[in-house]
């Protein structure tokens, strides 16, 4: 069973961001709901005030996996495409432009999730590159952690929502001070996640 004991988080020397105005000044908590519908693993990361950071919509007949994230207006922010021929189930996160500024590669491990996402980090000039990891605390992800030069930034409790009949995952997430809170919501998109959570609870 994961540990009740919250996790402390360490902000980051420098900010890490894709999107700096979602950067936090202190530490806070997000929520990250999955949402109903066609396209499974759509979802909404809301503040703890109930407004939207961003939210995700599948493209249902897409072949390249594409999703798309907008902010709280229905502008657009960025899309995410998957490598179907990548052995290490590679996706990558690009601006409206093409622009890629985020990859995603699945590390091998038994149960427990293991993502590393590498960002040119928008929050500083030169856009270093920065390399978030995210680790499953438990067997069945319950609990996950994410971390950067090995100080954990995020730390993310998974719930079930059961006011829908499918139980969708709901996901509480606290984030250092420093850190992007768009940048955290997709390390949580269910895209990387199913094959590990979802499937050990037979949804």
């Amino acid at each position: 069973m994961p540990s009740n004991c919250p996790t402390a988080l360490i902000p980051p020397k420098q900010p890490i961001a894709i999107r700096p105005d979602c950067v936090v000044n202190e530490s806070t908590t997000i929520t990250v709901q999955q949402k109903p519908g066609w396209t499974q693993g759509d979802f909404i990361a809301q503040r703890a005030d109930g407004s939207t950071i961003l939210t995700s919509n599948g493209k249902l007949w897409s072949n390249s996996a594409r999703k798309e994230f907008q902010d709280a207006s229905a502008l657009p922010l960025f899309s995410l495409r998957r490598a179907w021929l990548s052995l290490a189930r590679h996706y990558w996160l690009e601006l409206p432009g093409g622009q890629e500024i985020l990859t995603v590669r699945q590390r091998w491990s038994f149960g427990k999730i293991k993502l590393d996402f590498t960002l040119l980090n928008a929050a500083t000039h030169d856009h270093e590159e920065k390399v978030l990891e995210l680790r499953g605390a438990d067997m069945l992800n319950e609990i996950t952690e994410v971390s950067c030069d090995g100080n954990k930034v995020a730390s993310i409790q998974r719930k079930m929502d059961t006011r829908s009949y499918k139980y969708l995952p709901e996901y509480e997430v606290r984030v250092a001070s420093g850190i992007d809170t768009a940048l955290v919501s997709i390390t949580l998109d269910p895209t990387f996640s199913r094959n590990h959570t979802e499937r050990l609870l037979g949804m």
